[in-house]
C-alpha cells in the first residue's frame, strides 16, 4: 500500500529545515544553486538525487549509487523517470512529480491534511512502499526555489526501513496475542494512567461486577472501590506510581447491583518504550469464596475459644503426641508464653518438673488405653517460661472419639508456700532465740533460706564495717574451688555496690558476675537471688541463694526469701551487738589495767564510778574507797578539787573534750584529758579521764631551752656555714652561712626550704640525704659527708661539702646541716679528671693506629706527609675543637673529616656532611636551621635542619668558603651557644655539634676581601689540617691502585696492571687527585683502555694557611699550638667584653666555671 502525505511546517520549523538542506540558497543564481545542490546531495547520508525544471537529474550521491547500482556518471543529465525503475523496478509515480504540480492542484489534492490558516509554502512530501526486491523504502521530497520563490528544481531522498517495518509488524502481532490471552483469564487485567483513570479492562471485569467495559473505561479507579478501602487504594496507587516495586494487597470493589466484592490486587508500574512512567498495570482476583471460608473458620474457632476463656482457670487441649493444640488466656498468664509460641509448637512435657514427668507420662498413656484407669485430679510441679516452679492442681479428662484430652490447671502455689513459710519462720525464730554466736545464727538463717526457696545452693555474706567489703561466713552446696573465688568482695566491687542500694536482685548468674571463668562456669549456676539484710536502715549482711536448674527465681521463692530477711536482720544485729559489747568491755578493762596512765570515770555529781589499778598505786587509796565518792570526800586539797570538778562540769555542759595540767602537793605535774561519753539520746552520761605524770617532760623542756641557747652561741663562732632546719624549713643560720651564700640578712633565708639553695640536678640527692636522717626507721644520728652544688645570690655556683646531724629542737626532731666551701678544690679535681680522660683517649687512639700505619679509617697512604696528617687527625680527634681541612679537589677531605669524627667522643652521634656550594642562597637558612609547616610556600611539613641532625655529633661543612656573610653570623651565634630559630618558629633551639670544615681556597684572603667574617674565621680556624695532593705523595699511588682494584673486582681475584700502565699512572700529575685516580681505574677495568683527562696537567700549589699571622714555626707540638691559640682567643674575647667574665664565657660558648679554670691555668689576671 502506498501512503502519500504532505507535511506542512510552521515558518520557524521550515526555516530550520530549509537551512539544513539549502543554506542561503535564495541569494544565489540558478547555476550556482545547482552547483551547491550537487555538493549538498553528495554529503547527505540517505540515498538522494536532485532534478531541474526540465526533469533532468543534476545530482546523484554515493548512497543512491549503492542502493540502485547505477553510477553517477551514467545517470546525470538523464530524465528522472529512470529513477523509478532503478528504485522500485518498474515505472511509478514519483514524489518529486508533486513539486512541479500546479499549486491549485496541490491544494485540491491535499485539502484533507491542511488546516485552516496554513499555507503550502515550504511543503515537503513523504511516501513509503515495498520495491521489487522486498525492501521497504521511505521517500521524502523538497522543492528548490529561487529568490522570487519560483520552483527551479527538486530534491528527493530515499531510506531503507525494512528492519523497522518488520519490528513494527512483530509488535502488532505480539500485542494481538496478549490481548487474546488476557480475554481468556478469569482474573481482571487492568491499566491505569498517571491521573488514576482506567485505560484498559479485560472481559473478566464484566463477569465479576456486572458493569460493561464502556461504562468503566475512562473513569477514575476510585469509582469502583468501596468507601471502607478508599484510603488504602489511593495509598497503594501512589506507592506504585512513585516507585518501581510490585505490590500486593486486598481491596473491596462495588458491583453494578451494589454488592461488595473482595478482590486481591497485584500491581506494578507501567513504562513506555522510552522508559518513562505512564501509569500502572495490574491483576485483580475475586476472593469472595475464600473470604467466606475464612469467616466460617473464624466463627467456629471463636465459639471454641469462648468456651475456653470463660472457664476461669488455665485450660489446654492436649493431642495424643503431647503437643498442646489450644490454650486460653489464663494458661498464657500462668506459663509466661504467648498463644502463638505454644499452640502446635510446645509439648505438655515442656511444662512439667523433672521429678513429676515420668509418673505423668504413665498417666497420659493409661488415659488413652481401654480398661486403664488414670486419676482425674492430682497436684504436680509446673515450670513456667523462666523455669520457675509453681504448685498446680490438675483436672484432666478425654474428649470422646478424638484421642485428645482437655486439662484445667489451678495455681495453688501461694497456699502451699504460705503453709510452708509459716512453719519455717516459726521454727527459725525458736532456733535463733537459743543461739548466741554469730556463726551459728548465720548458718541457721542460710539453711532455712535455701530450704524454703527450694534452691540448690547459697550463702550469707557479712558486711565488714571497717573495710566496707563483704565476707562469706556461711555457704552450702558450693564447691571448694568456687568458694575460694567468691570468699571476699571489696567495697569497690560491682556486687557490693548493688547490695548497698538495699533492693533485692533476681537475675541470671552471668549477668551479676562480670568476672566469669572456668571455675565459676563449672559450678553451673543459672539463676541467683541477692537479698540485702538490713537493720535500722543499714545493710549489715547479704543473703545469696542460687539454682542450677531454673532460668529465673520463681515468685514463691522471692516471697519466701524477702519475708525472712527482716527476721534474719534482727537476729544478726542482736548477736553482733552482744559480741561487740563483750569485746568492748574486755578491751577497756585490759587497756585500763595495763595502761601507764590513770583512768577514771565520773558521773554528774563528780563521783567515781570506775578507777583503774594505777590510781591505787599512785595514791595509796584502795580502789573500793574510790567507788561512789568524790575527790573532796577522799581528802584531796581544796584548790585541786575545785579545778578538777570545774573541768568535769565543763565537759558535761559543752559535750566537748577538755584538758588540764596541775601540780600535786608532792611536786608531781599531771596532764589530764577529759572525754565525754555520749548515750543514745546524745546526752553525756559520764566523763572519762586519763591522767599522766608529765614531770619528766616539764624538766626536759626546761633543759631543752637551755641547750638551744648554748647551740645558738656556739653556731655564731664556727667558721663553717651552719643551718638548723625543721621539716626542711630553715629556722636558724649562723653568720658564716650568710657569708657563704653572699647574703647580708638572716631574713633572706629564714623560712625557706633547704632544697631551694641547691642546683636543680643535685636536689633529688640532697633531699634523699635529708629524708634518710629524718626517718624514724633506725637512721643513724649523723650521716657521712656529702658534696653538692649550691646556687648563690649572684647566680654563682658553689661547690660545698657537708653533713647532716639529727637533734631535738623545741621537742621535735631537727637537722643541723654543716657546709664548707670546696669550689676551688672541686674545680682542680675536674681539671685533673678532664686531663686524665683526654690523655687516656689519645693513648687508646694512638695504640689502635700503630697497628696499621699505612691507612687510617678509609684513608690510604704510608708516605711521610700522610703520616703527619694521621698524627694531626688523631690529636684533633682527642679534642672537641673546630677543625679546618685544606686540600685540592679530590684529595679526600671528607674522609679526613669522617676519620676525625670516628676518633672523637662524638663517634656515636651523627656525621652530617653539607656541600655549602650546592645550596642556593635562598635555601641556606631553611637547610641549616630547618623550618615549620606553613612557614613559606611549599613548606607542607616540619623539616629538621642540619644543626638539629648534627646534635651530639659533627657537622662537616665542605666548600665553606662559599657561605655568605649572613649565614655566617647565624652559624657563629649557634656555635657560641646562642642557639638558632627555625623558619616559622618563635622558639630558640640549641644544638651541641662540632664544626669540621673543608675548603680548597685561601680563607685568609677571603677575610681580607670581606667575603668571610673575621670572628667566624677564628671560630672555625682552630686546628688546620692540609691534605697533600696525590702528586706530592706518589709512593701512595700503588697502595691506592691496589685498594681500588679490590673494590672494583667484586670479590674476584685482583687484576694485575701491566708495568707500563703502572709506570704511566705513577708519573702522571693527577690534577684530580685520588678521585681522578679512582675514575681512571674504573674506566680502565670497564673498557681496557687507559685514558687520562689531561696529558700534562698544570701543577697546582698546595694551600697552607695558619691560624695566626704570628705563627711560631718552631712550635711543632699540636697541644702547645692549641693552648697558645686558646689563650690568645680568651684574652681577645675578654678585652672585647671589657673583662666581663660571664659575658665572655657566653661569647666563647663555654660555662663560667670552664672560663675561670682556663684563666687560672693560663695565668690570665
Amino acid at each position: 500500500m502506498i501512503m502519500t502525505q504532505k507535511v506542512n511546517y510552521h515558518p520557524k520549523e521550515w526555516a530550520e529545515n530549509k537551512e539544513l538542506f539549502m543554506p542561503n540558497i535564495d541569494q544565489l543564481s540558478e547555476q550556482k544553486n545547482y552547483e551547491i545542490f550537487r555538493h549538498i546531495v553528495e554529503f547527505m547520508q540517505d540515498a538522494t538525487f536532485a532534478i531541474n525544471t526540465r526533469r533532468e537529474i543534476i545530482a546523484w550521491n554515493k548512497a543512491m549509487e549503492k542502493m540502485t547500482g547505477i553510477r553517477k556518471e551514467e545517470i546525470i543529465g538523464r530524465n528522472y523517470e529512470i529513477c523509478a525503475i532503478a528504485l522500485y523496478g518498474k515505472p511509478r509515480y514519483m514524489l518529486i512529480d508533486l513539486i512541479f504540480t500546479d499549486d491549485a492542484n496541490i491544494e485540491s489534492l491535499y485539502t484533507n491534511v491542511l488546516k485552516e490558516g496554513e499555507s503550502i509554502c515550504g511543503e515537503s512530501f513523504a511516501d513509503d512502499v515495498y520495491n521489487d526486491k522486498g525492501r521497504y523504502l521511505m521517500a521524502k521530497a523538497f522543492p528548490i526555489r529561487d529568490i522570487e520563490g519560483r520552483v527551479i528544481g527538486a530534491i528527493e531522498s530515499v531510506r531503507d526501513v525494512t528492519e523497522l517495518k518488520q519490528t513494527q509488524t512483530s509488535l502488532e502481532e505480539s500485542e494481538e496475542k496478549q490481548r487474546k490471552l488476557i480475554e481468556t483469564l478469569r482474573d481482571v487485567v487492568y491499566t491505569i494512567d498517571r491521573d488514576g483513570k482506567l485505560t484498559y479492562l479485560s472481559q473478566g471485569f464484566e463477569d465479576i461486577t456486572g458493569y460493561t467495559l464502556n461504562d468503566i473505561i475512562g473513569r477514575h479507579f476510585t469509582d469502583c472501590v468501596t468507601q471502607r478501602f478508599l484510603d488504602r487504594a489511593i495509598r497503594l496507587f501512589n506507592t506504585i506510581v512513585g516507585t518501581e516495586e510490585t505490590t500486593e494487597n486486598e481491596l473491596e470493589i462495588r458491583g453494578n447491583d451494589g454488592q461488595i466484592i473482595p478482590v486481591e490486587v497485584r500491581g506494578a508500574p507501567l513504562f513506555n518504550s522510552e522508559g518513562k512512567l505512564i501509569g500502572r498495570i495490574g491483576i485483580a482476583r475475586d476472593i469472595s469464596e475464600r473470604k467466606e471460608a475464612e469467616k466460617s473458620v473464624r466463627e467456629s474457632e471463636r465459639l471454641y475459644r469462648t468456651i475456653f476463656e470463660t472457664t476461669g482457670t488455665a485450660t489446654v487441649i492436649i493431642e495424643d503426641n503431647t503437643i498442646i493444640s489450644i490454650v486460653n488466656t489464663e494458661f498464657e498468664r500462668m506459663s509466661g508464653y504467648s498463644r502463638e509460641e505454644i499452640e502446635g509448637k510446645k509439648s505438655w512435657k515442656d511444662f512439667v518438673y523433672e521429678a513429676d514427668l515420668e509418673w505423668m507420662m504413665q498417666q497420659h498413656k493409661k488415659r488413652r488405653l481401654e480398661n486403664q484407669l488414670a486419676p482425674r485430679n492430682y497436684e504436680f510441679s509446673f515450670l513456667d517460661r523462666h523455669r520457675s516452679i509453681k504448685y498446680v492442681l490438675l483436672t484432666i479428662s478425654m474428649i470422646p472419639g478424638t484421642g485428645r484430652s482437655v486439662a484445667s490447671l489451678l495455681d495453688v502455689t501461694e497456699r502451699k508456700l504460705s503453709e510452708k513459710l509459716t512453719g519455717s519462720q516459726r521454727d527459725l525464730a525458736a532456733k535463733l532465740n537459743k543461739l548466741t554466736t554469730l556463726g551459728d545464727v548465720l548458718k541457721a538463717c542460710g539453711e532455712t533460706a535455701i530450704g524454703i526457696s527450694q534452691m540448690d545452693c547459697g550463702g550469707v555474706y557479712l558486711v565488714n564495717e571497717e573495710t566496707g567489703g563483704m565476707e562469706l561466713i556461711f555457704h552450702k552446696g558450693l564447691s571448694k574451688e568456687f568458694t575460694e573465688q567468691v570468699l571476699f568482695c571489696p567495697e569497690s566491687s560491682h556486687n557490693v555496690q548493688l547490695v548497698r542500694k538495699g533492693s533485692p536482685l533476681y537475675c541470671r548468674y552471668e549477668e551479676l558476675d562480670s568476672t566469669m571463668n572456668s571455675v565459676k562456669s563449672a559450678e553451673c549456676i543459672k539463676s541467683i537471688a541477692v537479698i540485702p539484710i538490713q537493720y535500722e536502715g543499714r545493710v549489715i549482711a547479704c543473703l545469696n541463694v542460687a539454682s542450677r536448674t531454673m532460668e529465673a527465681i520463681p515468685m514463691f521463692a522471692r516471697t519466701a526469701l524477702e519475708s525472712i530477711t527482716s527476721q534474719m536482720g534482727v537476729a544478726i544485729a542482736r548477736v553482733k551487738a552482744e559480741e561487740a559489747l563483750k569485746k568492748s568491755e574486755k578491751m577497756f578493762r585490759t587497756l585500763a589495767e595495763n595502761s601507764h596512765d590513770t583512768i577514771m570515770r565520773f558521773d554528774r555529781r563528780c563521783r567515781h564510778i570506775y578507777v583503774s589499778p594505777k590510781a591505787e598505786q599512785e595514791t595509796g587509796i584502795p580502789i573500793a574507797s574510790f567507788m561512789g565518792n568524790t575527790h573532796r570526800e577522799l581528802g584531796f586539797p581544796e584548790d585541786l578539787v575545785e579545778v578538777w570538778e570545774r573541768a568535769i562540769q565543763t565537759v558535761f555542759e559543752t559535750k566537748q573534750p577538755n584538758r588540764i595540767e596541775f601540780m600535786l602537793p608532792s611536786k608531781i605535774w599531771i596532764d589530764c584529758l577529759l572525754m565525754p561519753e555520749i548515750d543514745e539520746d546524745d546526752n553525756v552520761k559520764a566523763v572519762m579521764t586519763t591522767s599522766r605524770d608529765i614531770t619528766e617532760h616539764i624538766i626536759r623542756e626546761q633543759r631543752l631551752k637551755e641547750n638551744e641557747e648554748r647551740y645558738r652561741v656556739l653556731m655564731e663562732h664556727v667558721a663553717d656555714g651552719i643551718a638548723l632546719s625543721v621539716r626542711g624549713k630553715i629556722i636558724l643560720v649562723n653568720r658564716s652561712f650568710l657569708e657563704l651564700f653572699g647574703l647580708s640578712k638572716k631574713g633572706h633565708v629564714i623560712g625557706k626550704n633547704m632544697r631551694e639553695l641547691i642546683r636543680d640536678d643535685f636536689k633529688e640527692e640532697f633531699i634523699n640525704n635529708m629524708e634518710g636522717i629524718d626517718s624514724e626507721n633506725g637512721a643513724q644520728e649523723t650521716q657521712e659527708m656529702f658534696q653538692t652544688v649550691c646556687m648563690v645570690r649572684d647566680d654563682r655556683e658553689l661547690w660545698v661539702e657537708g653533713c647532716h646531724t639529727m637533734i631535738q629542737w623545741g621537742g621535735q626532731p631537727a637537722i643541723i646541716t654543716t657546709l664548707r666551701d670546696i669550689t676551688e678544690r672541686k674545680h682542680q679535681e675536674c681539671r685533673e679528671q678532664e686531663e686524665k680522660d683526654r690523655l687516656k683517649r689519645e693513648n687508646l687512639q694512638l695504640k689502635s693506629s700503630i697497628k696499621d700505619r699505612w691507612r687510617l679509617g678509609a684513608i690510604i697512604g704510608k708516605s711521610p706527609v700522610m703520616q703527619e696528617v694521621y698524627e694531626l687527625i688523631q690529636r684533633a680527634g682527642g679534642s672537641d675543637i673546630s677543625v679546618i681541612i685544606y686540600g685540592e679537589s679530590g684529595t679526600g677531605k671528607e674522609l679526613v673529616a669522617r676519620a676525625i669524627h670516628d676518633m672523637s667522643n662524638r663517634k656515636d652521634g651523627e656525621f652530617v656532611p653539607v656541600n655549602c656550594g650546592a645550596i642556593p642562597e635562598n635555601l641556606l637558612e631553611s637547610e641549616f636551621f630547618g623550618h615549620k609547616k606553613g612557614a613559606f610556600t611549599g613548606a607542607h611539613i616540619d623539616k629538621h635542619g642540619y644543626l638539629d641532625l648534627a646534635d651530639g655529633g659533627s657537622l662537616f661543612l665542605d666548600e665553606i668558603g662559599e657561605l655568605g656573610v649572613n649565614i655566617q653570623v647565624k652559624l657563629l651565634r649557634a656555635l657560641e651557644g646562642g642557639g638558632y630559630t627555625p623558619i616559622g618558629s618563635a622558639r630558640v633551639q640549641h644544638s651541641d655539634f662540632r664544626i669540621i670544615a673543608a675548603t680548597n681556597r685561601d680563607l685568609v684572603d677571603h677575610v681580607r676581601q670581606g667575603a668571610m667574617r673575621e670572628d667566624f674565621f677564628y671560630r672555625i680556624h682552630i686546628v688546620p689540617i692540609t691534605v697533600p695532593p696525590l702528586r706530592e705523595r706518589r709512593e701512595d699511588i700503588p697502595l691506592l691502585i691496589e685498594h681500588f682494584l679490590k673494590i672494583n673486582g667484586n670479590g674476584s681475584k685482583a687484576i694485575q696492571l701491566p708495568g707500563k700502565i703502572m709506570e704511566a699512572m705513577y708519573y702522571y700529575d693527577w690534577p684530580g687527585n685520588v678521585r681522578e685516580l679512582q675514575n681512571v681505574l674504573h674506566r680502565y677495568m670497564t673498557i681496557k683502555s687507559l685514558d687520562f683527562m689531561s696529558p700534562s696537567p698544570p701543577r697546582s700549589s698546595s694551600v697552607t694557611v695558619y691560624a695566626d699571622s704570628k705563627h711560631d714555626e718552631s712550635c711543632t707540638n699540636l697541644i702547645t699550638a692549641l693552648e697558645r691559640y686558646e689563650k690568645a682567643l680568651i684574652m681577645k674575647t675578654l678585652e672585647k667584653n671589657k673583662w666581663h667574665r660571664i659575658r665572655a664565657a657566653e661569647v666563647l660558648g663555654i660555662s663560667r666555671h670552664t672560663l675561670f679554670r682556663k684563666m687560672k691555668n693560663y695565668e690570665i689576671v
